[in-house]
Order: structure tokens, then sequence, then C-alpha cells
């Protein structure tokens, strides 16, 4: 099992490489990388493990 990946606030809006970063963001949301609101939804998810 690998380490999780966490994405805080993922939006194609702040893409500014026609699309490239958007696409690797998607590849790591289909292969179960976790997307969060903000730093404090990383955290509460974060405490929920310990």
């Amino acid at each position: 099992m690998g380490k999780p990946v966490y994405l805080i606030d993922p939006q194609q809006k702040n893409n500014f490489t026609d699309g490239r970063c958007w696409r690797k963001i998607e590849q790591l949301l289909q292969q179960g990388s976790v997307s969060l609101r903000n730093e404090d939804h990383l955290f509460e998810h974060l405490q929920v493990g310990t």
C-alpha cells in the first residue's frame, strides 16, 4: 500500500498549463488521491486516523 496523496482545493480554473496539470490531477484522483476543501479539512482528515 502506498502513501496517501491529498489535493487541497483542486480547481480547473487555477490551471494555467493548457490543461496538462488538470489531466494529471484527474489521474491522481482516479488512482485514489483525496480531494479536500482546504487546510483545515486536511487537519480534520488526518486527526480521524489518530
